[in-house]
């Protein structure tokens, strides 16, 4: 049963007598008070009184929960989890983007699976504060060793299911917004892919061109998925300039979060051009020949090797953090965050970048001979060969450009 506490306070009228207002609020709209007229006092009442008016006005609000509480719980409708949970991915699907609604339906069978195994068949109305706190401490014992914040990420997703179902009559209470989150900040675990040889050894592990392609150039820039999926040929990459626009639009006005321009080495231009020559779609990583946003591919392609992209990207800021030594520089964090594009402790600097494509592209041109130089074979291998402006127009996309032989041409 569902308590709606009920308060009440004391309103003074005229002729010194007073007047008790009881009201509730309901969890779905906090900022409305519903309220009801209590008992009214005599005019001017004494301590002892007013005592036994509190009483009077707490068997009151008693009385009202109860039947608040009866009237809510008559009126839900029961719907088992799993019927519900699939209802709100019906309804998801025209208001979220696509890698949500992937997102929801991962966490919610995983969430069905466990209540399936705990409890058996049950509907969403019965489920409390305390089953999704079992299920918060289920995630965090998993051998997977699942982070803070990926419980944490869980939890949204199942707060935001039971506010759906608060919407349809399938709950009274969301209880999965009640649960207290985990703490998000884990110990630093060791580097996964150290050095550039483990970084060509990883490659060499990939099965096919547009595998090599999408990770390298993930590798090399350091960007997080959800940037690769959304790179576009018309407003990403400017070839004449040497900028890759990251984080959004290459002609963006609006100032974005993690939006930043980050130029274009040797190394990053290579994986580009492969991708060109694969891809006839508007998209630079994508699938059905660029024609589609990628979803989960990558993560599939990784994860045979124990790898992960939140491992490239970590792999990127320490062969930065390297080459800035090998070059006698002390390591300047915010030049590092920029290429990143992480989010600064200002308010200014969260949205405005301390250091400009000039700036950066000292470190990303040592990077990629750093990263070159490591390449295996490398007296046997064809130097990369950057087509020329006419070139660029009429990509065959038939044509590889990876690996090359030393009888072949671009």
């Amino acid at each position: 049963m569902i308590h709606l506490n009920v308060k009440w306070y004391w309103r003074t009228g005229a002729k010194g007598h007073r007047r008790c207002v009881l009201y509730y609020t309901m969890p779905n709209d906090r900022m409305t008070r519903r309220v009801k007229k209590g008992p009214r006092t005599g005019a001017d009442p004494t301590a002892k009184m007013m005592r036994h008016w509190e009483h009077e006005a707490a068997l009151m609000a008693c009385q009202w929960e109860k039947d608040l509480n009866f009237m809510s719980t008559a009126a839900t409708i029961h719907m088992p989890v799993v019927t519900a949970a699939q209802r709100f991915l019906d309804a998801s699907k025209h208001k979220r983007q696509p890698g949500t609604v992937e997102r929801y339906a991962r966490n919610l069978k995983q969430f069905s699976n466990w209540i399936m195994e705990v409890r058996g068949s049950c509907n969403v109305s019965s489920l409390r504060t305390l089953d999704f706190a079992k299920y918060r401490e289920y995630m965090m014992c998993r051998p997977e060793q699942l982070s803070g914040a990926t419980v944490n990420l869980s939890l949204y997703d199942l707060s935001a299911w039971c506010d759906w179902c608060l919407g349809e009559s399938y709950v009274t209470q969301n209880f999965a917004r009640a649960v207290n989150k985990v703490s998000a900040v884990t110990e630093s675990m060791p580097l996964a892919i150290r050095g550039a040889g483990e970084f060509w050894a990883l490659m060499g592990k990939l099965d096919s061109d547009i595998q090599v392609a999408s990770v390298g150039l993930m590798a090399c820039t350091g960007m997080r998925i959800n940037e690769l999926r959304w790179l576009r040929w018309d407003n990403s990459w400017d070839y004449h300039v040497g900028a890759l626009a990251i984080g959004g639009r290459m002609d963006d006005t609006v100032t974005k979060r993690h939006r930043r321009l980050q130029p274009v080495p040797d190394i990053t231009r290579h994986y580009l051009m492969m991708l060109r020559c694969m891809q006839d779609g508007p998209y630079v990583c994508g699938i059905r020949r660029g024609h589609d946003r990628l979803s989960s591919q990558v993560n599939t392609w990784l994860k045979p090797l124990g790898l992960s992209p939140k491992h490239l990207r970590r792999w990127f800021r320490s062969s930065l953090v390297t080459v800035n030594r090998l070059n006698g520089s002390s390591t300047d964090e915010t030049l590092i965050n920029d290429l990143l594009g992480h989010q600064m402790r200002r308010t200014r600097a969260a949205y405005e970048r301390l250091h400009d494509i000039e700036g950066t592209k000292p470190l990303m041109d040592a990077f990629s001979k750093w990263l070159l130089a490591a390449r295996p074979d490398l007296s046997k291998a064809t130097p990369i060969v950057m087509p020329d402006d006419e070139a660029l127009g009429s990509v065959d996309a038939n044509r590889r450009i990876y690996p090359m032989n030393d009888d072949e041409e671009f």
